[in-house]
């Protein structure tokens, strides 16, 4: 991103039109935003999504009215796509919100009373390694063991360097579990999450 086309485009996944258009207003009025359109918290959603392209997808989930939805649309996204996810909840408890950004591989979480924040932490999560971003990523990673974290980071560096004295089989073991606690199918899924986190 550079010179004009240094705009960071921006998509919303809300199901509330009402909702939608007051956080519009504030992605539209941003210089540094190219608004792209708002979809439903679906399917159709995501998959409207994959093909506009945008850099960050803000996803409204509604706490505790259920969230199912909004994590398997980032889930969906952040596997598929390059794009990263803002969550946008009403949700004030703590556990909920980590538990929640921590299912959905978010890169960062805002509450819906700061609407009016949104512009800039959408161009902080484009463009920046931000406490959030450190702090999820930590959290999806909190059930790996010590050795298992070893294993990921060469995984994530492409680089089957010096692992901890482990034979094939042990690490092949130490890799399907990785891949079994993270939720994902393979390697490949795994590098396309962590590599663009």
């Amino acid at each position: 991103m550079s010179g004009e086309a240094a705009k960071i485009k921006v998509m919303l996944l809300e199901n509330d039109r009402h909702a939608a258009k007051e956080i519009e207003e504030h992605l539209q009025g941003d210089v540094k935003l190219d608004y792209i359109g708002c979809a439903g918290c679906n399917e159709n959603g995501s998959n409207e999504a994959k093909e506009l392209g945008p850099d960050v997808v803000v996803i409204d989930v509604k706490l505790p009215e259920g969230e199912n939805a909004g994590v398997a649309a980032s889930r969906s996204l952040r596997l598929a796509t390059g794009a990263k996810v803002l969550l946008l909840t009403s949700c004030e408890h703590p556990d909920s919100v980590t538990s929640l950004c921590k299912r959905a591989f978010a890169s960062g979480c805002i509450h819906r009373d700061h609407c009016e924040m949104l512009p800039g932490a959408i161009y902080l999560t484009a463009v920046s390694h931000t406490p959030q971003k450190a702090f999820i990523r930590e959290l999806i990673i909190s059930d790996l063991t010590v050795t298992e974290r070893v294993v990921l980071n060469h995984i994530i560096k492409r680089s089957m360097g010096e692992y901890i004295i482990s034979s094939n089989k042990t690490i092949a073991n130490q890799k399907t579990r990785i891949f079994k606690k993270l939720g994902l199918k393979n390697a490949k899924e795994l590098l396309h999450v962590f590599g663009n986190w």
